[in-house]
């Protein structure tokens, strides 16, 4: 079953973001020459490094990670697994201990590696040509 799109429960997506990336020089300039700050609490410097979103589908009673993207110049250095991580856990320990579904391109193996390392399961079953996992409980 596909993740409901139009759910009475509210979709929820976060930023992911990663402190003290400014300049190499430790000048706090970000990569885009502003020296900004960012806007969450704390007085490090942040450079959003992706996005990740969730949804609560009514139909299968799971909640799915509807996408999550990790700048290029990021990934391998752990922001996914830590992502994956947290939102994984928050999720799981929502009131009913209802599973956590995601789908990956079949092609995309470091992901489907990823998953797998934290516990979830490919199903027999496909979305929009991508497989299907699902975590009932984490392995780490």
């Amino acid at each position: 079953s596909m993740p409901s799109t139009t759910s009475p429960r509210p979709n929820t997506s976060s930023m992911l973001r990663e402190p003290g990336l400014g300049g190499a020089d430790g000048s706090g300039t970000r990569r885009d020459g502003s020296g900004g700050r960012g806007d969450s609490a704390g007085s490090g410097l942040e450079d959003v490094v992706g996005h990740v979103m969730w949804a609560w589908d009514d139909e299968d009673g799971c909640h799915w990670v509807g996408g999550m993207l990790v700048d290029a110049a990021q990934q391998g250095t752990g922001v996914g697994r830590a992502t994956v991580l947290t939102l994984a856990r928050w999720l799981l320990d929502r009131p009913g201990g209802h599973p956590v579904r995601l789908s990956v391109d079949p092609g995309n193996t470091s992901a489907r590696r990823l998953y797998a390392s934290v516990g979830f399961v490919e199903l027999d079953e496909q979305v929009d040509g991508e497989v299907v996992a699902e975590l009932t409980t984490l392995t780490v």
